[in-house]
């Protein structure tokens, strides 16, 4: 039972709430070794404290004013991602083949759930890098405000490495935003690189690879 712990933003849970948690698991283990106990009935039975503190407090540092160079956070995720793409040049259609993402997110906690969040995260910058164009006034629903569903659904591998974070519970930290930012690059990059158009602005639409066509 613990309180409330904020929002699940900014990658924060696992490295920050997790730590906390660790740091008050091993209080109370030192009070149940020392004691002699085993239980939580144990615990109430001699009187002993059943509520334990943990704080996580990030080592971080403000922004030099001549450098403006600092340290805004003491972990970070790491990733990186491919993409594979079709582009038909005569009707500038792009089809997204495969992805591939390498990321690290120290030890794996739940392996399972970082590669989900992976692949939510490639969807979601499939998305974006070829769907997503908001509208004022226009896009109301997501029948006008298109995202990618099991239709768009394209081939994904993900490869996880464990590099030890020091102050993240058992190592971890967290894997968030990260597993996103990404992929409009690479898709962007990829589809470049199959027909040498450059776009800058999101989506990447079929109009648009017409008019880049036009100017190469």
């Amino acid at each position: 039972m613990t309180p409330d712990s904020g929002a699940s933003t900014g990658s924060r849970q696992t490295y920050m709430s997790g730590q906390a948690l660790f740091k008050a698991i091993e209080s109370m283990n030192r009070t149940m070794e020392e004691n002699n106990v085993y239980t939580f009935d144990h615990l109430m039975q001699r009187g002993l404290p059943v509520k334990y503190r943990g704080i996580k407090i990030q080592d971080t540092t403000a922004a030099d004013p001549e450098t403006l160079q600092g340290n805004p956070y003491e972990t970070w995720g790491v990733a990186a991602e491919m993409a594979e793409v079709e582009v038909d040049i005569r009707e500038g259609k792009v089809r997204l083949l495969k992805m591939t993402a390498v990321g690290d997110a120290g030890t794996l906690i739940n392996p399972q759930a970082v590669e989900g969040q992976f692949e939510g995260g490639m969807m979601m910058g499939a998305g974006m890098a070829l769907k997503e164009l908001y509208v004022h006034n226009e896009s109301l629903n997501f029948g006008k405000y298109r995202i990618p569903d099991f239709s768009n659904y394209f081939e994904m591998e993900v490869i996880l490495n464990q590099t030890y974070r020091r102050k993240g519970p058992f190592g971890a930290t967290g894997v968030g935003e990260v597993v996103m930012l990404p992929a409009p690059p690479a898709i962007a990059n990829a589809v470049f690189n199959a027909c040498g158009v450059r776009v800058f602005d999101l989506p990447i639409t079929k109009d648009k690879i017409l008019r880049g066509m036009k100017k190469t």
